[in-house]
C-alpha cells in the first residue's frame, strides 16, 4: 500500500487589472514534507498590470523573463502523484486553482490548516479564521510575509504547522487553544489584520464593505 505524501504548493499572483479578481499566477515553489524544496520558478505573465513587488517579490522584468505557465505546470505535475499526494496549506484551494490542479487526477486531497485550526467564537456564534502570518506567529514564534511574500518559505511553513500542530486531534486542540487566547488578549501585532493594498490595485475580495473595484466578493 502506498503512503501518503504531504507537500505544500504555495503560488504569488501578480495584478492584471485594478480588480481583486485580476490576478494571474507569477511564481510558484513546491515544498516536499521535510522541508525540502522541490520546485521554485517565476511564471511569465505579458499582461502585467501590476508586479505588485512589494507582496510578491518579483519585479516586472523577472516576471517577463520568466517560463510558460504551461511548462511550470506540466512540472508541478510531474511532482505529483494522483494516489499519494496531499496538499497541505493555508487555503491551498487557491493555489490549486491556479495550477489548474485536480483532486483525483493530480493529487489525493487538500488539508487546509485554516479549516483544521479555525477556533468557535461563541460571543459571535461563528468561527475565526486565521491567516497563515498568525499562525507562524502564535505557534512557532516565527515572523514571515514582513515585507514580500516567499512562496517558499510560506510552503515550508505550512508544512511545519501540520506536522507539529495539526496531524494529530490533541496537538489540534492545544493549537486551536492557543491562538484563541492570543486572539482574546489582543497579543498578534495590529498589522496581522490589516490587508496591503498595492497603489490602486482592490485587495477586498473578503471585505464587501470595503471593496471598490466593483468585482464580485465574498462575506
Amino acid at each position: 500500500m502506498a503512503h501518503s505524501r504531504y507537500i505544500s504548493i504555495d503560488v504569488e499572483a501578480c495584478a492584471t487589472g485594478r480588480g481583486h479578481n485580476d490576478r494571474s499566477p507569477c511564481q510558484v515553489a513546491v515544498v516536499d514534507d521535510d522541508g525540502t524544496l522541490l520546485l521554485n520558478e517565476v511564471i511569465c505573465v505579458n499582461d502585467i498590470y501590476d508586479p505588485m513587488t512589494s507582496l510578491t517579490g518579483v519585479t516586472r522584468e523577472q516576471i517577463l523573463a520568466g517560463k510558460p505557465f504551461e511548462e511550470v505546470r506540466e512540472s508541478v505535475i510531474q511532482i505529483l502523484c494522483p494516489r499519494t499526494s496531499i496538499i497541505v496549506g493555508c487555503r491551498p484551494q487557491g493555489d490549486v486553482k491556479w495550477m489548474q490542479l485536480e483532486e483525483g487526477i493530480h493529487f489525493a486531497s487538500i488539508v487546509d490548516l485554516s479549516d483544521l485550526l479555525k477556533a468557535w467564537n461563541d460571543r459571535y456564534k461563528n468561527y475565526n479564521f486565521f491567516s497563515l502570518r498568525k499562525m507562524a506567529y502564535g505557534l512557532l514564534g516565527t515572523t514571515i510575509q514582513d515585507a514580500a511574500h516567499s512562496p517558499v518559505i510560506d510552503a515550508q511553513i505550512s508544512l511545519e504547522i501540520y506536522r507539529k500542530h495539526a496531524s494529530d486531534p490533541v496537538r489540534m486542540k492545544s493549537a486551536i487553544k492557543k491562538l484563541s487566547r492570543m486572539t482574546y488578549k489582543r497579543e498578534f501585532p495590529e498589522d496581522m489584520g490589516k490587508t496591503v493594498i498595492v497603489g490602486d490595485i482592490c485587495s477586498y475580495k473578503f471585505n464587501p464593505k470595503k471593496c471598490f473595484c466593483g468585482q464580485p466578493t465574498f462575506a
